[in-house]
């Protein structure tokens, strides 16, 4: 699937797929950008998870909170936010942000979890070509 949109999303949600629609993506998916500033707040009853591509923002969830910062989605490995169904999360970004929103239908709770940099996989492909 090839997805074509604008050079620049705009700020805010804009969605990409939808779970059941004609991309057959079976997950809903899309871009979220933040002004800094800005907040978002979700508890949608679907599994979410929430990527930084790049900026600085502060997560909330479950009486949680962390700071994450990701210059940019290249040369540093991402924060991942992955929570159940109606859990609330609070993003808020202290300089201009964008992030990747996940969702799917899921009714097994489980509890939240923050991935940081420092575990998430880093593969530099292309690299030596």
């Amino acid at each position: 699937m090839h997805i074509k949109g604008p050079p620049e999303f705009p700020f805010g949600y804009t969605p990409l797929a939808k779970c059941g629609d004609a991309s057959c993506a079976q997950m809903d998916f899309g871009i979220l950008r933040l002004k800094s500033g800005a907040s978002y707040r979700d508890a949608e009853p679907l599994e979410r998870a929430y990527l930084l591509v790049s900026g600085e923002v502060t997560f909330q969830w479950n009486g949680n909170t962390i700071e994450a910062k990701r210059p940019n989605c290249f040369d540093y490995a991402p924060w991942v936010l992955h929570v159940a169904a109606g859990d609330e999360v609070a993003l808020t970004a202290s300089g201009d942000s964008e992030l990747t929103v996940h969702a799917v239908e899921n009714a097994q709770e489980f509890p939240a979890k923050i991935y940081r940099p420092e575990v998430c996989s880093d593969e530099m492909r292309g690299a030596g070509t």
